[in-house]
């Protein structure tokens, strides 16, 4: 008799990967990259209006002083490198105060409004 041992047909069939189970994981590895890619433009896409919303909020808040330290007459419109902001006519609020509303809208016409701020503002 030999020493060797054979592996049975059952053993042997079991021992390595069939196509079915290769294709199935390229399958799912193709769909996880195709997911990591759309979370990238994603997060890109929320980046960007991160930063315009940063900008419109600044600019509205130098709007907001500058209406108080010169004084709100009237509605105005300033242009700026991500968009416009454009402020209504104040509106009294009894006493010396103002009230007056700033909208910031991105040059992008798809996103219209970017952020809407009430400021009261001393009146001149």
């Amino acid at each position: 008799m030999s020493g060797s041992r054979r592996a049975s047909p059952a053993a042997a069939a079991s021992a390595g990967f069939t196509l079915v189970e290769a294709m199935l994981a390229i399958v799912l590895l193709c769909t996880g990259l195709l997911a990591a890619a759309a979370l990238g433009t994603a997060s890109l896409q929320s980046w960007r209006r991160a930063g315009e919303l940063a900008a419109a909020v600044v600019a509205a808040g130098d709007i907001a002083d500058s209406l108080g330290l010169f004084g709100a007459s009237s509605g105005g419109t300033r242009q700026y490198p991500w968009g416009v902001l454009v402020w209504e006519d104040p509106v009294p609020l009894g006493g010396r105060l103002l009230q007056v509303v700033i909208r910031a809208s991105a040059h992008d016409t798809a996103r219209a409004e970017l952020l809407r701020v009430t400021a009261t503002v001393p009146a001149p």
